[in-house]
């Protein structure tokens, strides 16, 4: 019995692996050369894990929450994660559209005028509120097209805003 067993909560869930990739894809960006912060939530961990490993090996820099040290404030990190980024992602599924950090990192990100990303993983009908904050940015409906139109929509879009 190791020195802090008495207090791990019997039966307590294990961390959730992403198929193929571990528990994370990669680590999260450090460093002061330009970064796209990754917003999510963390129910769809395996669908956003998926894509953004794919941004990782087309040479992008991304930080997302994983990146956070144990024991840090989880709250000051994210706002200071995204204050210093130079782009802005939201992945769109129906869990993060009612996620409330997710909705605080949009607020943030569109309050500091973050260049803004929205990938709509999955369709999802949007509450007026959030339709409204996230009405005129760039959207891709990653689930309404082909892998090779989506790489050109975000590589693009990246480019130009990042």
């Amino acid at each position: 019995m190791g020195l802090f067993d008495k207090f791990k909560k019997q039966g307590a869930p294990k961390p959730t692996l992403v198929s193929g990739m571990g528990r994370m894809p990669f680590p999260a960006y450090r460093g002061n050369e330009p970064y796209i912060f990754i917003s999510y939530a963390h129910v769809d961990s395996a669908m956003v894990f998926a894509e953004i490993k794919g941004f990782n090996e087309n040479g992008y820099n991304v930080w997302y929450d994983e990146g956070i040290s144990p024991g840090n404030e989880w709250t000051d990190e994210i706002a200071d994660s995204l204050e210093k980024c130079s782009l802005f992602v939201v992945f769109i599924t129906p869990a993060s559209a009612i996620s409330p950090n997710v909705l605080n990192e949009i607020n943030y990100a569109i309050d500091e005028k973050k260049p803004f990303v929205a990938i709509h993983l999955q369709e999802t009908t949007l509450r007026a509120g959030i339709k409204l904050q996230i009405g005129t940015k760039q959207a891709i409906l990653k689930y309404n097209m082909a892998d090779e139109e989506y790489l050109y929509k975000y590589t693009s879009a990246f480019e130009r805003l990042g």
